[in-house]
C-alpha cells in the first residue's frame, strides 16, 4: 500500500503550486490596483485645491501628475462657484504583472476614476 501512494504528494503539489501562484499574483494586482485608484484620487484633490488657491489650470495640471500616476487625464469644471476636477486612468492587470504584450492585452483594463470639488475663492 505504502507503495502505492509515494509520489502523491508531489503530483498534487505540482497541481497545485500554479493555481496558488496565480491567486497570489491576481491579489497582488488586485493591491496595486487600489494603490492606482488611490493616486487617482490624490491627483483629483491636488488638482481642486491647486487652482482653488488659484495656481491655474497648467500648475494644478502639473501638480496633480506628480501626485497621481504616470499618464493620468484631468478634466476642470467651473460651476455655481465650485471647482470641479475628474481625474481618469487605466489600469492593465498584465502590465503590472509584467507579462509581455501580447499575453498582457489578454486582459481587459480596467477604468478608474476620482472627483474633486472645491468652493471656489473669489
Amino acid at each position: 500500500m505504502a507503495g502505492e501512494e509515494r509520489g502523491s504528494v508531489t503530483a498534487e503539489t505540482v497541481v497545485l503550486l500554479p493555481v496558488l501562484l496565480l491567486v497570489v499574483a491576481f491579489a497582488g494586482s488586485l493591491v496595486q490596483g487600489y494603490r492606482t485608484e488611490l493616486r487617482v484620487q490624490d491627483a483629483a484633490k491636488v488638482a481642486a485645491r491647486s487652482i482653488v488657491r488659484g495656481d491655474g489650470v497648467a500648475a494644478a495640471t502639473r501638480l496633480a501628475t506628480a501626485a497621481g500616476p504616470p499618464g493620468v487625464e484631468l478634466r476642470v469644471s467651473r460651476e455655481d462657484g465650485l471647482v470641479r476636477v475628474d481625474a481618469r486612468d487605466w489600469f492593465h492587470f498584465g502590465q503590472w504583472l509584467g507579462a509581455p504584450a501580447p499575453v498582457a492585452g489578454l486582459l481587459p483594463p480596467f477604468g478608474l476614476r476620482a472627483s474633486a470639488v472645491a468652493e471656489d475663492e473669489p
